[in-house]
C-alpha cells in the first residue's frame, strides 16, 4: 500500500455516529494481537492543557536520554500530524504499513461480523502498531474526547493517568455537569496506575476521587493554594520562574510557552516527572532543558514579533480567557485585532461576546472544518466592530491591513483556523 492508497483507504471509512461505546476499539486491538499492552504509556485526559502538558513531559524526558512515542489530536492537515516519535512525525512508509496492517484487521472484524472501526479508532490504532514496532521508553497518548468510551481507553495498566484542568466542552456528548464530564474523563483511571490530578473545581475533584477509591489507586492532587510560581523575568517571549510544591522545588527554570494557564500545565508536567522519578532517571539539568525547549504549534504562539501577530487554537471560552490574559499582561498598550474562526459545535456565542470585550476589530471567518461555524449560524445584527469575510486568506489579508506599530493581529478560535493561518501567514507574511 502507498502512502496515497491508505490515505484514500482511510478516507473512504464511512462516518460512524458517535456511539458512547468503545467495544469497536477492544476488539481491534484483539485483531492486532494487542499491541497496547506491550507499551509505556501515559494517558492523558482533560478539556484544556493536553497537549502542552503532553509536549513538557515529552521534552523533559527527551532531555533525560529516552526516546519518546507521542499521539496528540486533533489532526489539521495530515493524518500523520497525529502520531510522532524521536524521528518527528511518523513518515510516510511508516504510516502506510500500519495503516496496511490495521484496515487488515478491521476487513476480518467485518468478516466476523462486527462493526468496521471508525476512522478515529483506525488511527488510534495506528500509532500503537507504530509504537510497538518502534520499542520507545515512553508512549504519551491523548484522549481524543471524554475518557471512559474514547477509542484510546485500551490500557489495562498505564505507567500513570494525567488529568488536566476540566471544564465545560461537548456537552452533547458528555453531561451538562462538571461531575458528569469528570466521570467521563476519569474513566481512563486504572487501579495501580497513579493519577495526577491538574488543579480542578472541587466537584471536579470528589468526581475523580471516587474513581480512584473505587479502583484502588493512587492519587497526586496538585492544589493551587500551595503552588508557589516566583517571577524572575517576564515578557512577552520568555519567563523566568522559580516553582515549588510539597512535591518538589525547581529554581531558575525558563520557559517560552507564555500565558499563566501554562504555569498550571509545568506544574503538572513536573508532578509526573516527580512519580516517574521514582524508578527513571531524570535529572534537573534535564528537567531545566526540556521546559526552555517545549514548542507547541498554535498554542499562544507568536508567530512574528514585527508586526506583532499571535496565533493560538483555542476552541473554548477557558482556552480564550487565557489569550485575555496573555494580551491584558504583555500588550495592554495595544488595540487588538481579532480573526476568529470557531466550530458550531462548540459555545461560539460566549466566545464571540468575549473576543468583543478585548478587541478592537474583529473579522469573522470560517474554519477548515465541516463543522465550522457559519455566517447564518451566528445571526448577528448590524455591527461596525464585527466584519465576516471568507475565505480565511482574505480575512488575514484584511487583519494585516489594519495592523501597525500600536495594534496585535490575534488569530484564534480553533485549531482549524489557527495552523492553516500559521501556514499561510509562512508564506506570505
Amino acid at each position: 500500500m502507498t502512502y496515497q492508497e491508505s490515505l484514500d483507504a482511510l478516507k473512504n471509512i464511512e462516518t460512524a455516529q458517535y456511539r458512547p461505546d468503545h467495544q469497536n476499539s477492544l476488539h481491534l486491538m484483539t485483531y492486532l494481537d494487542s499491541p497496547q499492552n506491550t507499551l509505556p504509556v501515559i494517558h492523558i485526559a482533560g478539556t484544556n492543557g493536553k497537549g502542552s502538558t503532553a509536549k513538557y513531559i515529552q521534552s523533559i524526558l527527551t532531555h533525560a536520554g529516552y526516546t519518546v512515542g507521542t499521539f496528540l489530536s486533533p489532526h489539521i492537515l495530515d493524518y500523520r500530524e497525529l502520531i510522532e516519535d524521536y524521528e518527528g512525525v511518523i513518515s510516510e512508509s511508516d504510516f502506510s504499513e500500519g495503516t496496511d496492517l490495521v484496515l487488515r484487521a478491521c476487513n476480518r472484524m467485518v468478516d466476523d461480523l462486527l462493526n468496521h472501526p471508525t476512522l478515529f479508532e483506525c488511527l488510534v490504532a495506528i500509532a500503537l502498531v507504530h509504537f510497538r514496532h518502534k520499542k520507545h521508553d515512553f508512549i504519551i497518548i491523548e484522549v481524543g474526547m471524554g475518557g471512559t468510551y474514547d477509542a484510546t481507553n485500551v490500557f489495562d495498566k498505564p505507567l500513570m493517568t494525567i488529568i488536566t484542568p476540566i471544564s465545560f466542552d461537548h456537552e452533547q456528548y458528555l453531561g451538562t455537569t462538571l461531575e458528569a464530564i469528570a466521570a467521563h474523563k476519569a474513566g481512563i483511571i486504572r487501579a495501580d496506575s497513579p493519577v495526577i490530578m491538574a488543579p480542578n473545581p472541587i466537584e471536579v475533584v470528589m468526581t475523580v476521587t471516587n474513581k480512584v477509591k473505587e479502583v484502588d489507586t493512587f492519587l497526586y492532587l496538585l492544589d493551587e493554594s500551595l503552588l508557589q510560581i516566583s517571577l524572575l523575568f517576564n515578557s512577552y517571549k520568555r519567563k523566568l520562574f522559580n516553582i515549588s510544591t510539597p512535591f518538589y522545588a525547581y529554581n531558575g527554570l525558563s520557559t517560552q510557552m507564555i500565558g499563566r494557564h501554562q504555569e498550571i500545565n509545568i506544574a503538572t508536567a513536573l508532578l509526573a516527572i516527580h512519580e516517574l522519578k521514582k524508578k527513571w532517571s531524570i535529572s534537573d539539568s534535564a528537567v531545566k532543558s526540556g521546559i526552555a525547549n517545549t514548542t507547541w504549534t498554535c498554542r499562544n504562539e507568536w508567530v512574528s514579533y514585527n508586526p506583532m501577530i499571535l496565533v493560538d487554537g483555542g476552541h473554548n471560552p477557558q482556552g480564550l480567557m487565557a489569550v485575555k490574559d496573555i494580551l491584558e499582561t504583555y500588550c495592554k498598550d495595544k488595540a487588538i485585532i481579532t480573526v476568529i474562526g470557531m466550530l458550531k459545535d462548540k459555545d461560539y456565542k460566549a466566545m464571540l461576546n468575549l473576543a468583543e470585550s478585548f478587541s478592537h476589530k474583529i473579522i469573522l471567518t470560517p474554519p477548515r472544518s465541516p463543522r465550522a461555524m457559519t455566517l447564518d449560524d451566528l445571526n448577528l445584527s448590524p455591527n461596525t466592530k464585527i466584519e465576516w469575510i471568507d475565505p480565511f486568506e482574505q480575512a488575514i489579508k484584511k487583519g494585516l491591513s489594519l495592523l501597525d506599530n500600536s495594534s496585535v493581529l490575534l488569530i484564534t478560535g480553533s485549531l482549524y483556523l489557527a495552523y492553516p493561518a500559521k501556514m499561510w501567514l509562512k508564506d506570505n507574511l
